[in-house]
């Protein structure tokens, strides 16, 4: 992990709004497991349908996965000496494959199958699960906050679970928020079906 470091400048509007964000998911999935039974918590609401702990185990697994990713391009991208505070121009295809994946409820044609690396444990202690989410939120922004002055659209990172997606690690960090973002609503919505067949 990069260190934190307290003479860093202001961050850029377009990191401070992810890393508002990251914040704001890492509060949101307390309610989101809060008066759950670890049986609730692990509970399919159909055939098929992910329960609470697999959402957020494949954030998780996503988390973890890309936040190494992160900290390599961070380190190439000092190396390199690929620094901007410029406005960041991103291509297209990026820009749409991002923001497709970010949707909280995106079309049917734009959803993408989980990669085999993303498929999510089962039946996960809530408190494990939990501790861990909020560890990589915490992570997470410390990536964003060491991203500052970097070349957000140059540093280029392939994805772990295809080599078929290369994305810059602006648009990365941009898809990892909005990709949580999504997946805590399902995870909203599964709770409120469980609690409503235990009412």
């Amino acid at each position: 992990m990069p260190a934190s470091h307290p003479q860093r400048p202001e961050l850029i509007v377009e990191l401070d709004d992810i890393r508002l964000r990251l914040l704001a998911s890492r509060d949101a999935v307390a309610f989101v497991v809060a008066g759950l039974s670890e049986e609730q918590f692990n509970q399919c609401p159909a055939p098929g349908k992910w329960s609470v702990c697999q959402c957020l185990e494949h954030l998780n697994l996503v988390a973890d996965r890309m936040g190494t990713e992160i900290d390599l391009a961070i380190e190439r991208a000092h190396r390199e000496g690929r620094y901007s505070r410029g406005a960041h121009r991103y291509g297209f295809f990026e820009s749409w494959f991002a923001g497709a994946g970010a949707q909280i409820r995106p079309p049917s044609f734009k959803r993408f199958k989980t990669f085999k690396l993303y498929d999510p444990r089962r039946d996960q202690p809530v408190a494990n699960v939990l501790a861990a989410y909020q560890a990589h939120q915490d992570n997470l922004v410390e990536r964003v906050e060491a991203s500052n002055g970097i070349d957000l659209a140059r540093v280029r990172i392939t994805s772990p679970a295809t080599r078929l997606v290369r994305l810059s690690l602006g648009k990365w960090l941009y898809l990892i928020v909005g990709h949580q973002e999504r997946h805590l609503e399902q995870a909203r919505g599964v709770r409120g079906v469980i609690l409503e067949e235990h009412a």
